[in-house]
C-alpha cells in the first residue's frame, strides 16, 4: 500500500509546474497558469509547515505571496488582452516586437 505524505504531494505539484512552465515557452497564458501552480503549490507548503509548527508566520508568508500572484495574474492578463487586441496573437514569439 502506497503511504504518500503531504509533502510528496506538494513536491509533485511543485515538479508538474515547473515543467509545464519550461514546455509552455511558447504561450503567454499557459505560462502564466503554471506561474499560478507554482506559487499555489509554495503557498500550500507555507500552510503545511505553518500548520506543522504552530507558527502563525507561514499563514502570513501564505497571504503575502497570494496578494503577489493575484496581482501578477492581473497584471499578465491584462497585458495578454492589450497585446491580443494589437497582434491578434499570444505567442511569446510575438512579444519581441515591443522592445524599444
Amino acid at each position: 500500500m502506497l503511504n504518500f505524505s503531504f509533502l510528496d504531494l506538494l513536491f509533485e505539484m511543485f515538479i508538474i509546474a515547473l515543467g509545464a512552465l519550461v514546455l509552455a515557452r511558447q504561450n503567454f497564458i499557459s505560462m502564466l497558469i503554471a506561474l499560478e501552480l507554482l506559487l499555489l503549490t509554495i503557498n500550500l507548503s507555507f500552510v503545511y509547515w505553518s500548520l506543522l509548527f504552530l507558527d502563525f508566520l507561514g499563514f502570513l508568508m501564505f497571504i503575502i505571496i497570494l496578494t503577489i500572484a493575484a496581482v501578477e495574474s492581473v497584471l499578465g492578463l491584462a497585458l495578454a488582452v492589450s497585446f491580443f487586441k494589437i497582434q491578434h496573437s499570444v505567442l511569446l514569439v510575438d512579444f519581441f516586437f515591443l522592445k524599444g
